[in-house]
């Protein structure tokens, strides 16, 4: 299995409180938006690809009632990034089981960006978040 869906699934991989770090996502330029929604509302933009089955608790904000500076620049997203610098990952509760915040070295991970720095985004390492 690649992942565990924000902890939706058991995975395989033994797990040590001292291998866990940030994934990186919340300062990704990359959005995560579901095109068709939540509720009644449209766009609904969520943490990341890997919160399927937490979509609800992890939206941050909707496109169409919002611009993506106003999701961007927004409560709810300026505390996912915040609670991940801080590294309290428990306190979000689509994160605290995500296996994607534990170092597993006998994973694959690649990449042929040579400059590429670890806990970076792969995209824009200078993106100006507010």
């Amino acid at each position: 299995m690649m992942h565990n869906w924000s902890g939706e699934y058991d995975g395989p991989y033994k797990r040590r409180k001292e291998d866990r770090r940030g994934c990186g996502r919340p300062f990704s330029p990359i959005l995560q938006v579901r095109a068709g929604g939540l509720g009644k509302h449209q766009g609904a933009v969520v943490a990341c690809c890997m919160v399927l089955g937490n979509d609800s608790a992890a939206t941050l904000g909707h496109l169409d009632d919002q611009t993506i500076e106003e999701v961007l620049n927004g409560e709810k997203y300026e505390e996912l990034r915040k609670a991940h610098r801080e590294e309290r990952f428990d306190d979000i509760s689509y994160c605290k089981d995500c296996d994607q915040l534990w170092h597993v070295p006998e994973s694959l991970v690649w990449t042929n960006i040579e400059e590429r720095k670890y806990k970076q985004s792969k995209m824009i390492a200078d993106l100006q978040i507010a």
